[in-house]
């Protein structure tokens, strides 16, 4: 087991899953419920990628649960606080309070400036920008102001500094967080071939019910 805090992994993972995982689930309740505990298992196991690919036919129910996990996903991947104003009112998101909770770094529970720790990092959306500083909701009781001209609705990732009891923050790349900082999701309009084919992998590993026993 890793501390709160487990490491990000030497060798990314990138997981594609099928349009017709939830095909065959007629309600939207149990599609959500599916949908959150493949996204819990894959943030255990600090999976960084998820493509949702089209499989089958490429009728429109395919579309549609290729739209609904994606979207179920990045709304899971995005902290609590935020959400709201990320996401519009959906109904593809009707039951998202069942879904379970990451509990991924970047899922912090501290909501008061006082309680957060130096150095700590967190998502930011930028609510307001200035001629040379922003102003970021980071899901504390104070905005924090950031160097820098952002555009509004942009989430990015600050680091706080505790100076003479004051917090600032800074803006950083993603290639400086050495912690596991959740999934990113993407929908690519291509079959699974098409996805094998086109990206570069070192290695890739396909699983099927009809698969013969390793072990």
């Amino acid at each position: 087991m890793f501390p709160l805090n487990p490491p990000k992994r030497k060798t990314s993972i990138v997981v594609a899953i099928p349009a017709s995982t939830t095909a065959d689930i007629p309600h939207l309740r149990e599609k959500t419920l599916k949908i959150g505990f493949i996204g819990r298992a894959l943030a255990i196991f600090r999976v960084e990628e998820i493509l949702i690919y089209e499989d089958k036919d490429k009728g429109e129910n395919i579309k549609y649960n290729q739209k609904l996990i994606g979207e179920i996903l990045n709304y899971m991947a995005t902290p609590q606080y935020l959400r709201k104003s990320v996401f519009k009112i959906s109904p593809n998101l009707r039951y998202a309070g069942i879904l379970p909770p990451l509990r991924t770094p970047n899922h912090p529970l501290k909501k008061s400036l006082s309680s957060v720790l130096n150095g700590e990092i967190r998502k930011g959306l930028v609510v307001k920008s200035f001629r040379e500083d922003s102003l970021i909701d980071i899901g504390l009781d104070k905005l924090i102001q950031v160097r820098g001209k952002f555009k509004p609705g942009t989430v990015l990732n600050v680091k706080l500094f505790k100076v003479d009891d004051k917090v600032r923050g800074e803006v950083i790349p993603p290639d400086e967080i050495q912690v596991y900082w959740g999934f990113k999701v993407k929908v690519p309009s291509k079959t699974l071939d098409e996805i094998i084919g086109s990206e570069k992998f070192d290695l890739k590993i396909a699983t099927s019910r009809y698969g013969e026993q390793l072990s």
